[in-house]
């Protein structure tokens, strides 16, 4: 199969929420990555998708029911169904996989993904988007690039005006309807982030590393605290609120700080002297330079540290899990 400019083929699995409001926009806009086939279990959402990309795109409610030899498969399914897709992927001649995050509902699960992927000589890239969010990435490279100093300090803010989507998980825990929710999918960015500016992976700090405030049953807001191998101390909060949803990455040194905010504002203050931009913002200009990145990637047969953090990240995860379930436990037996 030929495909115009080179483009690089792409089926993707699962039409969801976060593969319409995030991907479609930025696949549309692709000149290196062509859809030529989607996978869903839904007739409905299968059509809808099918109309936002022209051409002869296959649908089928199967991944079987396709031919995706040299394709790369993206794979938006809920966390627990992504093994599985992934190892029938590879085993049906995938040139690679995409994976939104995380990469499985455990360490567990993303460590035999990335075997599957390295056993298969095929490469496996986790969407860690918020790294090409234009304020967060310039804010990442100010720290990278030595202008704060030495870091002591990252915070990660979510306020959300909507209760959290996590419905592949088990049961109530920190979120209503959901197991460690807002964990495993927002306190996800905050560790990504926190590792790549850090430099190290980061553990819980102390026995309850939780703070949590409720109201109705619910979770209102909800902090974590983690601290990296070389002393930075990262924060993670998410709470819910009646305003504006904002993202907010605080990144804290001896010379300075520098804010960013997912509405494209960043403020930065070093040495005594503030300024203030204003940058591209929106979840279609981030995915694109994401998959930007992805086609680089792909083109120059090499790989970054993403897929080696993504299992770092679930294993701390798996960590936070650990805590959460005990206390729990403590909370209906005391």
């Amino acid at each position: 199969m030929t495909h115009a400019h080179d483009q690089i083929p792409l089926v993707a699995v699962g039409c969801g929420r976060i593969f319409e409001m995030a991907h479609v926009p930025a696949l549309r806009e692709s000149t290196d990555f062509e859809v030529t086939g989607l996978v869903d279990p839904s007739d409905e959402r299968l059509a809808l998708m099918r109309a936002e990309f022209p051409g002869a795109v296959r649908a089928a409610r199967h991944l079987a029911d396709l031919d995706v030899e040299g394709a790369v498969v993206l794979i938006a399914m809920p966390s627990t169904m992504r093994l599985e897709v992934a190892a029938a992927a590879l085993k049906a001649g995938a040139a690679g996989l995409f994976v939104e995050k995380p990469l499985g509902h455990d360490a567990q699960t993303a460590r035999r993904m990335r075997d599957l992927a390295t056993s298969h000589r095929r490469p496996l890239l986790p969407v860690h988007n918020h790294l090409h969010e234009e304020s967060f990435a310039q804010a990442v490279a100010m720290a990278g690039g030595g202008a704060l100093g030495r870091i002591s300090g990252i915070r990660l803010v979510h306020h959300m005006t909507e209760p959290f989507h996590g419905v592949w998980f088990e049961a109530p825990d920190w979120r209503i309807r959901s197991v460690m929710g807002c964990v495993d999918d927002l306190g996800y960015h905050g560790l990504y982030l926190a590792r790549e500016i850090a430099g190290c992976p980061a553990e819980p700090v102390g026995p309850q590393p939780f703070v949590s405030l409720g109201r109705s049953g619910t979770v209102d807001e909800a902090r974590i605290e983690l601290g990296h191998h070389n002393g930075v101390r990262t924060t993670v909060e998410v709470s819910w609120t009646a305003d504006r949803p904002l993202h907010e990455l605080t990144i804290t040194g001896a010379e300075g700080r520098v804010t960013a905010r997912n509405d494209g504002t960043l403020v930065s203050s070093v040495r005594g002297h503030e300024q203030t931009y204003s940058l591209e913002a929106g979840l279609g200009p981030m995915y694109t330079k994401w998959y930007r990145y992805a086609a680089d990637r792909l083109r120059q047969g090499t790989c970054d540290e993403s897929l080696r953090v993504a299992c770092e990240v679930s294993r701390t995860l798996d960590h936070l899990h650990g805590i959460s379930r005990r206390a729990q436990e403590e909370q209906t037996n005391g």
